[in-house]
């Protein structure tokens, strides 16, 4: 059976040792996108970091629409003047946040992300290939550090890794771990019926 790899104790380190952060996600960002971007910024507010989550946009898609005010469109400078940790989720390549790249320049940055393709980049990272979902490896953050998971996390996580397989559809044999951490999240609450509802409610009939 797959197992994550654990989260190293530099990223902890680094981590533990910040004050503020910002949590970028990519252009034209998809439910697993927005998802990872919350799920990050509540692991490190739990933390003790006073956290920004940041999107270029557009967000076109009808499941996460009603997440946009969350966002701001900018890191301003004032959050540059705070030195804060840039964590850039869901991203294969640099240029996936668009203008942002230029905004972040000159500061630490840690890569989450799922993605085969793409070249390493920024500080510190953790990528894993094997993942079906950022957020299940949003969700290994929240086992490195130890901090308990609720309701709305759990939700965020689940959401994310339904629209990134289709609802499951594209995840193949041999990969029981997935299933294993989908229980954790459907015990601490959440419903794969009103997930699947809210992907799919309000398509035509044609759709």
């Amino acid at each position: 059976m797959f197992v994550y790899p654990e989260v190293s104790p530099a990223i902890i380190e680094e981590i533990k040792g910040r004050s503020a952060a910002v949590v970028i996600g990519h252009v034209g960002p998809d439910g697993d996108c927005i998802h990872s971007q919350i799920a990050m910024q509540k692991l490190l507010q739990r933390l003790g970091l006073e956290v920004h989550i940041v999107n270029a946009g557009p967000f076109a898609r009808k499941e996460i629409k009603q997440f946009e005010p969350l966002f701001a469109p900018h890191v301003d400078q004032q959050l540059r003047d705070r030195n804060p940790l840039v964590v850039l989720v869901d991203c294969s390549t640099i240029d996936r946040i668009g203008y942002l790249a230029d905004e972040i320049t000159g500061l630490s940055v840690l890569t989450v992300d799922h993605h085969a393709s793409g070249t390493t980049f920024g500080d510190f990272s953790y990528i894993v290939p094997k993942s079906f979902s950022t957020t299940l490896c949003i969700m290994q953050f929240y086992k490195a550090f130890e901090v308990e998971m609720t309701y709305e996390i759990a939700d965020h996580i689940f959401f994310g890794l339904a629209t990134d397989t289709g609802f499951l559809k594209f995840i193949g044999p041999y990969r029981g771990e997935t299933f294993h951490l989908m229980g954790e999240l459907v015990e601490l609450g959440v419903s794969p019926n009103d997930i699947f509802n809210r992907m799919e409610g309000g398509n035509s009939f044609a759709s």
